[in-house]
C-alpha cells in the first residue's frame, strides 16, 4: 500500500490576511489598491452563511460605498425603514431614513472578497495559523488539500472572527471573555414565516427576560433571525430553539419558527483582545465584540478593515509606532461598543425595559430623545 506524502511550499508576500469576511476582505482591498502583494486565506468555501443579524447600518453602507459596492449592496438587499422593539406586551417603533440595508452574509461576504481579488489580492483556501511574528518577518502555516504552505510576510492581518484561532496560543493573545456574556445563534427561515416575524423593510427586535432575537426579511423573502441567549436559560429550556421559542411567546409571537429552524451557534459574545502585536494587526470580531442588539457588527468590521491600511503602510516602511492601531480602533468603535454594552445591560432588566418602551411609544418627544440609544446608529427619519 502506497502512502501519499504531503508537500510543503514556501512563499513570500507583503501582507497576509487571515479571514475573508467583511473586515479581512475590506483590508485586503485597500492593501491591494496600495500596490502591496496581498494574499487572503479563508477556510470556508464561498458563498457561505454566518450567524449574523444581516443588517448594515448607514455607517456600514458608507464603507461599502468606499469599496465601490454601495449600489450592488442596495440592489442585493432590502432597505431598512423601521425599527420595532418589543418586550412582553410593550412595543415601540421608530421610522428610519432607509439608508440601512438587510442583506444575507452569503451575498455580502462574496461581494467584498471578490472586490478585493479584482483589486489584485490573491485568494487562498485553507486554515491558517501564525507560527511566528516580530517586526521583521511573520511566518504563517496554511493547511488544506494536498499541499501545506508556509508563508513569510512582513505583516499579518488577523481577521478570522470571534474565536480568533489563527493567533498563537498564550496569555498575550488570549481573549478576555466577560463571564456573564451570552452566546449567539442564528438561522435562515423560509419565506412563509415572514408575516409572523417581521414585515419587509423592518428590523424586528423581540426581548425576553434572558435573551432576545432580531429578524429581518431579505430580498428573496427568507427571514434572517439572530439571537443572543443566556447559556443557563438555554440549558434549562432544552436548547436554543426552545429558548428562542420562550422569547417569542413572551412577546406574543407564534413560536413555531423556533422549533423548525436549524440553529447555528457562536462562542460567548462579549470579549476583548489585544488589537496588535509585533507584525500583527487585528481587525473585525477577532479584535473584540459585544452583544449585537443594535446590529453594528458588520459595520464595525468594515470600518476597521478600511482604516487599518494606514498603519500597515507604516509597518511596511518600518516607521510604525507601537500602539497606534490600538488607539485608532478605540476611536473608530470604542464609543459605540460602550453604548452597546450599556444597552445590553439594560436589556437584562425587564422591569426597566418595558416601561421605557411604553414611554417611547406614548411620547413622541421622548422617542426622539431616547430612540438612538435603543436603535443604535440607525438614522431616524427626519433626523438632521
Amino acid at each position: 500500500m502506497s502512502v501519499r506524502s504531503e508537500t510543503t511550499t514556501t512563499e513570500t508576500h507583503d501582507v497576509v490576511v487571515i479571514g475573508g469576511g467583511p473586515a479581512g476582505a475590506a483590508a485586503a482591498w485597500v492593501c491591494a489598491r496600495n500596490g502591496w502583494d496581498v494574499v487572503v486565506v479563508e477556510k470556508a468555501a464561498f458563498p457561505r452563511e454566518k450567524v449574523c443579524g444581516g443588517c448594515l447600518s448607514p455607517m456600514g453602507v458608507r464603507s461599502l460605498e468606499t469599496l465601490g459596492l454601495g449600489t450592488a449592496a442596495r440592489q442585493a438587499g432590502v432597505s431598512l425603514q423601521r425599527f420595532d422593539c418589543a418586550a412582553g406586551s410593550r412595543r415601540a417603533q421608530f421610522q428610519l431614513d432607509g439608508t440601512g440595508v438587510a442583506i444575507g452574509r452569503e451575498l455580502l461576504d462574496d461581494l467584498i472578497l471578490t472586490r478585493a481579488c479584482a483589486a489584485g489580492a490573491e485568494r487562498l483556501r485553507g486554515i491558517a495559523h501564525v507560527d511566528h511574528h516580530d517586526n521583521a518577518m511573520c511566518e504563517v502555516a496554511v493547511s488544506g488539500g494536498e499541499c501545506t504552505r508556509r508563508i513569510r510576510a512582513k505583516v499579518v492581518i488577523a481577521a478570522d472572527g470571534l474565536s480568533g484561532t489563527c493567533l498563537p496560543e498564550g496569555d498575550y493573545w488570549r481573549p478576555k471573555i466577560v463571564k456573564t456574556s451570552w452566546f449567539g445563534v442564528g438561522a435562515r427561515l423560509p419565506a412563509r414565516f415572514g408575516p409572523d416575524l417581521c414585515d419587509r423593510h423592518l428590523i424586528a427586535m423581540r426581548c425576553g427576560v434572558e435573551g432576545y432575537f432580531g429578524a429581518v426579511r431579505l430580498s428573496d423573502g427568507t427571514v434572517d433571525v439572530a439571537a443572543a441567549l443566556s447559556p443557563g436559560a438555554t440549558k434549562r429550556a432544552g436548547g436554543p430553539g426552545a429558548a428562542v421559542a420562550e422569547i417569542a411567546r413572551y412577546c406574543r409571537v407564534d413560536p413555531a419558527f423556533a422549533c423548525e429552524a436549524v440553529w447555528r451557534g457562536t462562542p460567548l459574545l462579549t470579549r476583548t483582545r489585544r488589537a496588535e502585536g509585533p507584525g500583527v494587526f487585528v481587525v473585525g470580531d477577532c479584535a473584540g465584540y459585544v452583544e449585537p442588539f443594535t446590529g453594528e457588527g458588520i459595520s464595525w468590521a468594515l470600518a476597521g478593515g478600511l482604516a487599518v491600511s494606514k498603519y500597515i503602510g507604516a509597518a511596511l516602511r518600518g516607521t510604525y509606532r507601537a500602539g497606534a492601531w490600538s488607539d485608532a480602533l478605540t476611536r473608530i468603535v470604542g464609543q459605540r461598543r460602550v453604548s452597546c454594552r450599556l444597552t445590553t445591560i439594560a436589556l437584562r432588566r425587564s422591569w426597566l425595559l418595558q416601561p421605557a418602551l411604553a414611554l417611547l411609544s406614548a411620547t413622541p418627544s421622548a422617542a426622539a430623545l431616547f430612540a438612538p440609544l435603543v436603535a443604535g446608529p440607525w438614522r431616524l427619519a427626519g433626523a438632521p
